[in-house]
């Protein structure tokens, strides 16, 4: 829908779908679609890779968590927010409480979703389920994934964050999307 009175039809007819490439983390797909004005496109490629959660959360302080994680595609260690994969079978509220207890070693109980996001919806599949938790408390010790590689984590305030995402320390874009958001930039 473009503003109240104008319906344009939108939708991809999916006429094939092959799997080019399955693993336990990333599939391929190559779609055959037939366009809304009947064009085909043999050969459009998606990706799917596991959904996941992000956590932006802060203390009783309302000091932002912030992880600071090995990310190998971007060879580089980067500022985050808490997240991760959503288990099989596991709803994504607890995904986000599992995964802030575990990558952090801190809980609350005060979460509340704020929404969905895609990285790339042109091409990605990927859906990204935000949750906000706030006054959490630090109630045990980090219990990583074998995979995961966190250096460090850290307490910054609000004025912080905004200060370190302006000078362009914060590159992840889910991250980035999340602390806007939860509200948190540009204050």
């Amino acid at each position: 829908m473009l503003g109240d009175d104008i319906t344009v039809k939108s939708e991809w007819e999916l006429i094939k779908r092959d799997k080019i490439l399955d693993t336990p983390y990333l599939k391929v797909y190559n779609d055959e679609v037939r366009l809304p004005n009947g064009n085909i496109i043999s050969d459009f490629s998606l990706t799917k890779k596991a959904d996941v959660v992000i956590i932006v959360a802060t203390d009783k302080k309302k000091r932002v968590i912030v992880v600071e994680e090995y990310k190998h595609g971007a060879g580089e260690v980067q500022l985050t927010v808490p997240g991760g994969i959503i288990d099989e079978g596991e709803t994504d509220i607890d995904a986000a409480k599992r995964e802030l207890r575990e990558e952090t070693g801190f809980e609350g109980k005060n979460f509340r979703r704020l929404g969905v996001i895609y990285e790339d919806p042109s091409k990605e599949m990927r859906k990204i389920s935000v949750f906000r938790a706030e006054e959490v408390e630090k109630s045990s010790e980090q219990n990583l994934d074998y995979s995961e590689t966190i250096v460090k984590v850290s307490l910054f305030s609000i004025d912080e964050i905004n200060k370190q995402v302006k000078s362009g320390l914060w590159k992840a874009s889910s991250s980035i999307a999340s602390l806007s958001l939860a509200g948190l930039l540009n204050q």
